[in-house]
């Protein structure tokens, strides 16, 4: 297993050691820290280039599945994956955010997150190919860029690239800035 660093990438292929690999799956968890609260909800959400988002109103698209809307903040493991199947993935570029749900509503930002990460696993062993742990603080925003799933050599391998910065741009502007479909 890997672990990632801030803009880091690797050949998912080749570091699985698995050249069949058939679909990966991308877990991301968080913890909020002693001034968050319960009442925290943290999404997953993709943008492919060129596609329609997908996220908890839209879990299935281009080959990502998402598979749950985890809605609290108490879970161990994971709080939130998707699948990727390569061969159904139909976009050349993934984008991957967490975004923090009625973030101004509810006063909320990245300040109160702790132990923020994402790891990419080969789906059909479960094997852990790579990990990144996002350590800066957040600060006031509500969007975090984790990364980018990328298919390189004319579709014949998959990239991640961890890529850990933080904005608070609206979802529309961010859709677009991604080569997405608002």
């Amino acid at each position: 297993m890997i672990n990632l660093q801030k803009w880091q990438g690797i050949n998912l292929k080749k570091e699985s050691w698995n050249s069949n690999l058939k679909s990966i799956k991308i877990g991301c968890g968080w913890d909020t820290n002693s001034i968050g609260w319960a009442d925290f909800d943290l999404d997953v959400m993709v943008v492919p280039k060129e596609g329609n988002f997908v996220f908890f109103n839209n879990m299935n698209a281009h080959g990502v599945h998402l598979s749950w809307d985890n809605r609290t903040w108490d879970w161990a493991g994971d709080d939130e994956t998707m699948s990727l199947v390569l061969s159904e993935m139909d976009k050349e570029e993934y984008t991957i955010f967490v975004s923090i749900f009625e973030a101004s509503q509810r006063n909320q930002s990245f300040a109160l997150v702790d132990n923020a990460y994402v790891r990419v696993l080969d789906e059909s062993n479960n094997q852990e190919i790579a990990r990144f742990n996002i350590t800066e603080n957040g600060g006031s925003n509500s969007w975090l860029i984790v990364g980018q799933v990328k298919k390189v050599d004319w579709g014949n391998d998959i990239e991640f690239k961890a890529i850990g910065e933080y904005t608070n741009q609206d979802i529309e502007s961010i859709v677009r800035q991604y080569g997405g479909n608002v």
